[in-house]
Order: structure tokens, then C-alpha cells, then sequence
């Protein structure tokens, strides 16, 4: 049997379903937690790192203080809104602690890693089992009475033990140490690469292999290294990159199509600064495609992560300021969304240029959105929470670049979309989710502007702002 509608039927089908569909994507959004939090445990605290936790909340781990014996081991947990469930403060006097790196356990609880120092100023490798309420199950040093050693990663093992890589000085040698569920020594890898080498980051292969970044120092120059090994750690292959003039690598992962992804920096000599850097190999090695983008007057490129849908969120620093001026704020949190080819989605910034931010770890949430972790001016423990585009808020007003005073309102809109941020020159562009340009804007200096939408049909767009220094996207919803 067919049916025939009237005009007006059909477009009370129309616009009904229209408004199902405008209204899931508004739930979509809206259902992105995100917030912003500092953390204040006394003195010069930094968060290095943060995992989402089962119960959707986040552990975060870090250190207070910045000399030995003033430094300690922070672990903070937190609700899925980042409200403060407790916290462990691990490390007094002579044993001063510091924590690089935290993960979620198999067997419940969490594994921590970074090192501590003895009465005599040398540091080992210290590892700390926490149960799912931060109290300590146990605790594990690893290192030599010659030398200093520092625990910088930890993963857990497909058997539920851990490997952790670290760095030894003098002579400086870097490897793993793999241990069982208990924290017991099973196998020690030492490396002497190079003329020098440090593991900043490592991770755990699908074949059992695992894989590690830093940095080297060779031919005079200091070059991002990777290494691939087996189950044993047994090294398969090293390759070193220098980029331009020279380079270093902080996170790297396997990723879904089975290669290797690597965040860092690079330092351009004809631009005087170092850069985001990212590059993907192949199992055996090979390079798949590199990418390098200057940001501000010097950036850094702390940690990435691959996400659901096949594209990197990368998070570190950029500074604004050549050189630097410490009255003025050293760097702000720079956060770079990048599809599967590497290239370009969107930046977002945070922090202000009066304050000095810096962003250590990010990795995506239950909900699609991004955790951050890293340092708030003047010294406080921050986590970020923002949503899948990288903002920060959702609602009608949504705050896009603190730094630079960047808001776009209200947000979903009907028709008039304002845009306020702090003078300079940019260009706007306004385009639909084919990438056709609906609006464009060259050489805009005034302080607010607005494009009106009323005659576009209902559904998302993207507004792009362009400065010298970043270049932002946020997704725009124009409903009835």
C-alpha cells in the first residue's frame, strides 16, 4: 500500500525527524563532562600523569616539591567530574618520592612508578602498589649503590606482572625491568646506546615485544630514539631521527592498524625553535610519515594518544614569548587534534599569558571527550577535562581559547552567532561537514564580530579561527 502525504505532512516529517536528529547530537554533546581543577598539596606540585579508572573517576599521579628531601609521591583520585575522593602523600624527609607515571591494575588497584631518594641523595627506582583506596599493598626498589636510577614508565603485562623502563647515570644506560604480579624481579634489559640514551616512555606489543622512546646523543647532535624488542627484551631493532637539527621523543604506542606512533619535538635551526614532531613507523621500523608543526616561538610535545576512531590527541607546551620571560608567563597547555594521516584538525590552548601552564598527559575518556594532566601556575596539581572538539564548556557559552579571550555564543544557536576575542589579526572561516565554506572573514582585527545563520538549515558546522600562533575549530550547532 503506498501512502501519499500532504505538504504539510511531509514537512511535519521532515522537521520532526530534523529535530530528533539536532536534538541527539545537542544530548551527545551535552553528555561530555568537562571541567577544570587545580589541586593545591603545598608546594611546586605537578601531575606527570592520569588514567580514567573503572569507575569512570581519574587517577592522577605526581610529586610535591622541586629538591631532594622536599619532594614527595602524589596520588590524587578523583570523581568523574574531578572531585577529590582522596589523596596519598608518599615520601618524608631523607626518603623524599617523586611519581612519573600511574596505571589501573588488572587485579583492581593501581601501580605506580618514578623514584626515591636514600639519606646520601642517591635515588632508585621506587614502585608503589595501591589499592583501590590508595592504601599501600606494597613497595619495591630497584637500582645500584654506584649509581642513580629513575622509574619514568609502567605498564602491566598481558600475565598481570609489570615492565617499567628507566634511566641509570654514569655511564648513562637505559632499559627495562620486568617484573611478576608481586613486584619480584624477573628480567633486567640495560641498554648503552649511542653516546648517551634515556627511555622517557615505553609500551607493550600485541606479540608480547615491547616498545620504548627518548632520547640519544650522537654525532654531536641529540636525536628521538625508538626501540622495538621481544617478550624478553631483547632488542629487534633501533632507529634514531633528528628531524631537522635535532630531536626528542616523549610517548609512543602501537597503534590499531598495527604500527607506531610517536609524539616529540624538533628543533628547526632556520626558525630558532622546536616544534610538535610526530612520526609513524611500521613493525619493522620503516617510516610511514612524519609531521612537524611550529607553534608560537617553541613547543613541546609531551604525550599522544590514539583514539577511538583512528585519529591522535597530543598534548605538551608552547611558548609565546622569544626567549621566554618568566614575568610574563613561560607557556601555556597546547593540546593537537590530528586524523590518521597526521594532518591538522584543531589546536586548542589553555592558561593565560600572565600564568605559566604546562600539559604532561592526555588520554581520550569513556565519553570521547580528553583528560589532561600537567601544571597550573603558581605551581598546583591541574587536570582538564574537555570535550570531544576540545572545549572546555558545552553550554550556551562556549570558552574556546582562554589565553587569548576567545568565545563563541550561544552555542547551539538560531541565528546570530557572536565572536569575541582579544584584538589581533585573524581570519574566520564557517564551513559545513562537507568542508564547503559558507563564510569567510581575511584580516579581521576588531575585538567581536557575528555571522548570522538564520538562513542556513538546521545541522553542525565548523568555525575556524586563524591567527599567527593557533589555529582553532569548534563545532557549531545551528538549531530552530
Amino acid at each position: 500500500m503506498l501512502y501519499h502525504f500532504t505538504n504539510d505532512m511531509t514537512n511535519i516529517i521532515k522537521y520532526t525527524a530534523l529535530f530528533l536528529l539536532i536534538s541527539l547530537s545537542c544530548c551527545t554533546v551535552a553528555q561530555q563532562i568537562t571541567f577544570e581543577k587545580n589541586y593545591d598539596f603545598g608546594y611546586a606540585d605537578v601531575a606527570y600523569c592520569v588514567q580514567q579508572t573503572p569507575d569512570s573517576g581519574f587517577i592522577a599521579a605526581g610529586r610535591q616539591g622541586i629538591a631532594p628531601f622536599y619532594e614527595k609521591m602524589v596520588i590524587l583520585k578523583t570523581d568523574k567530574y574531578g572531585n577529590e575522593q582522596w589523596n596519598k602523600i608518599i615520601g618524608t624527609g631523607s626518603n623524599s618520592a617523586w611519581a612519573n607515571y600511574i596505571v589501573n591494575c588488572t587485579n583492581g588497584g593501581y601501580a605506580a612508578v618514578g623514584y626515591q631518594y636514600d639519606a646520601n641523595y642517591r635515588y632508585d627506582v621506587f614502585l608503589v602498589r595501591l589499592d583501590n583506596n590508595g592504601d599501600t599493598l606494597w613497595t619495591k626498589h630497584f637500582g645500584t649503590t654506584a649509581f642513580n636510577e629513575k622509574g619514568n614508565c609502567i605498564k602491566e603485562t598481558v600475565n598481570k606482572g609489570f615492565v617499567i623502563s628507566f634511566i641509570q647515570s654514569t655511564p648513562d644506560t637505559t632499559g627495562f625491568l620486568i617484573l611478576d604480579s608481586i613486584g619480584n624481579l624477573i628480567l633486567e634489559k640495560k641498554y648503552q646506546l649511542f653516546d648517551g640514551a634515556a627511555f622517557y616512555n615505553m609500551n607493550t606489543l600485541s606479540d608480547g615485544g615491547f616498545i620504548a622512546c627518548g632520547v640519544a646523543q650522537s654525532d654531536n647532535a641529540t636525536h628521538g630514539i625508538i626501540i622495538r624488542t621481544d617478550s624478553l627484551g631483547d632488542s629487534l631493532w633501533v632507529k634514531k631521527f633528528i628531524g631537522t637539527n635535532g630531536a626528542e621523543f616523549y610517548e609512543t604506542q602501537q597503534t590499531t592498524d598495527n604500527s607506531i606512533i610517536i609524539g616529540g619535538t624538533s628543533y628547526t635551526a632556520s626558525l630558532g625553535q622546536w616544534n610538535g614532531y610526530f612520526i609513524k613507523l611500521n613493525l619493522n621500523g620503516d617510516t610511514i610519515w612524519t609531521k612537524n608543526y611550529p607553534i608560537g616561538v617553541s613547543s613541546y610535545i609531551k604525550s599522544i594518544h590514539q583514539c577511538n576512531d583512528g585519529s591522535y590527541i597530543a598534548v605538551g607546551s608552547v611558548f609565546h614569548f622569544s626567549p621566554p620571560n618568566p614575568s610574563d608567563g613561560n607557556q601555556n597547555i597546547y593540546l593537537l587534534k590530528l586524523d590518521s594521516l597526521g594532518d591538522l584538525i584543531w589546536t586548542k590552548e589553555f592558561g593565560a599569558l600572565a600564568e605559566d601552564e604546562g600539559g604532561y598527559y592526555v588520554r581520550q575518556s569513556y565519553d570521547s571527550g580528553y583528560i589532561v594532566t600537567g601544571v597550573l601556575d603558581p605551581g598546583n596539581f591541574y587536570l582538564l577535562k574537555i570535550d570531544e572538539g576540545g572545549n572546555l564548556s558545552t553550554g550556551v557559552q562556549s570558552f574556546i581559547n582562554n589565553a587569548f579571550a576567545l568565545k563563541v555564543y550561544p552555542n547551539p544557536t538560531n541565528d546570530v552567532l557572536f565572536i569575541s576575542l582579544k584584538p589581533n589579526l585573524y581570519n574566520l572561516l564557517l564551513t559545513n561537514n562537507q568542508g564547503q565554506i559558507l563564510f569567510q572573514l581575511d584580516n579581521f582585527t576588531n575585538n567581536s564580530t557575528s555571522i548570522d545563520l538564520s538562513l542556513l538549515p538546521n545541522g553542525i558546522y565548523f568555525l575556524q579561527i586563524q591567527s599567527n600562533n593557533f589555529t582553532l575549530t569548534e563545532k557549531i550547532i545551528k538549531i530552530n
